[in-house]
């Protein structure tokens, strides 16, 4: 006996859940435009399995998350996002945009994620950060820098500063800052961010 099993989304729908379709903007068009019933709250055909409608529960609600608005990639900064098409688009009602962390949010997160650094390290490290976020805004570079990448930066820090001569603590920072951040730019941008590095 063949049975038809439900999909992620019938499945979020009949419960109070909340679905987060992350990264949305990677979805295809053909795949997205079978949502569009569900975002305005009509409910899910599901035609394989004779056409079954699917209700959602009162509490049941949905978002994404994506990078380029919908629009898809504009600087190539994100290799494999679709524009979407703007019925889809025009069904999410409420939109909102995630700037980077304040300096202070910044902060915290390396003194947490990196227990280690000493706050002459995380200074360092915040100082660098700031300057490399105001390149990107400033479009004198093209890659950003993410709390990931934050965090990567403060553990290479901790550990090139642990494993080296106190003397040669800068050395130690630089190697750091190649590892994570320089050694995976354009030639372009490695120039700038050096600049910033040596600063």
């Amino acid at each position: 006996i063949s049975k038809f099993v439900d999909g992620i989304l019938p499945q979020m729908m009949s419960a109070p859940f909340i679905g987060c379709f992350d990264e949305i903007d990677f979805c295809r068009a053909d795949i997205s435009y079978v949502m569009q019933s569900s975002l305005e709250g009509n409910g899910l055909v599901i035609t394989e399995d004779g056409g079954r409608l699917v209700n959602p529960h009162s509490h049941f609600r949905m978002f994404a998350t994506g990078n380029t608005q919908g629009q898809g990639d504009e600087k190539g900064l994100y290799q494999g996002a679709r524009p979407q098409s703007m019925a889809f688009l025009d069904r999410f009602t409420v939109w909102g945009r995630v700037d980077y962390l304040k300096a202070d949010d910044r902060r915290k997160l390396i003194e947490r994620k990196c227990p280690s650094l000493n706050k002459i390290h995380v200074e360092t490290i915040c100082q660098y950060v700031t300057e490399h976020l105001k390149a990107f805004k400033d479009a004198k570079i093209m890659q950003p820098i993410s709390p990931r990448g934050m965090v990567a930066l403060g553990e290479a820090v901790a550990t090139f500063t642990s494993m080296d001569d106190p003397k040669k603590a800068n050395e130690a920072i630089k190697r750091a800052f190649s590892t994570t951040i320089t050694d995976r730019s354009t030639e372009q941008d490695r120039a700038v961010l050096i600049g910033i590095v040596d600063r």
